[in-house]
């Protein structure tokens, strides 16, 4: 891989930690679950990251999530993660990452929010053309949510605790909107 074709992958990467997170269902930490039982639809919630961008610099991060309140404060899930990235501009360059992840997250208060999320990713070798390796990364932090009923505005910050944190950079951070279904 050329100087140029490096730089444009961690240019990739680095949009890849600004997209924006949108949440399709997102739970009230008001809502108690107290009386709920253990496997309940009322657990569950969805969510994820939308990333687009098209021009001469094309970027896609499709990763939603499925996760479940085990309490009132605590939940848990995983989800899929695809990454694509086009630069139009001579000579075209283009590469696809996927892979997965599975997170936790605890309400600390009403507003305050502690996540980690283990997540691996299938990227393009650096030294090998036509090959792949698995990335293994540990990302540690929280964030600040707001509102009330089913919508609620968040932003979060991740750090990058995992031996692969030479290619992403920290923190990551996101912000959304959640609308409960």
């Amino acid at each position: 891989m050329s100087k140029s074709q490096h730089m444009k992958f961690i240019y990739c990467l680095l949009i890849s930690l600004f997209s924006v997170t949108a949440m399709a269902q997102f739970y009230d930490p008001d809502e108690s679950i107290n009386g709920e039982p253990w496997l309940s639809w009322k657990r569950v919630y969805t969510g994820g990251q939308l990333g687009l961008s098209f021009g001469q610099l094309t970027f896609i991060n499709i990763s939603p999530d499925f996760g479940y309140r085990i309490t009132d404060r605590f939940s848990a899930g995983l989800g899929p993660i695809y990454i694509s990235y086009k630069d139009n501009r001579p000579p075209v360059y283009s590469i696809k990452m996927y892979g997965g992840k599975v997170f936790a997250r605890m309400d600390l208060f009403k507003f305050l929010f502690a996540h980690t999320e283990y997540q691996m990713l299938n990227v393009p070798s650096f030294n090998f053309v036509d090959q792949r390796l698995w990335l293994n990364n540990v990302w540690a932090g929280g964030g600040l949510s707001q509102g009330s009923g089913p919508m609620r505005f968040f932003i979060m910050a991740l750090w990058n605790l995992g031996p692969d944190d030479s290619i992403f950079r920290s923190p990551q951070i996101t912000g959304g909107v959640g609308i409960g279904l």
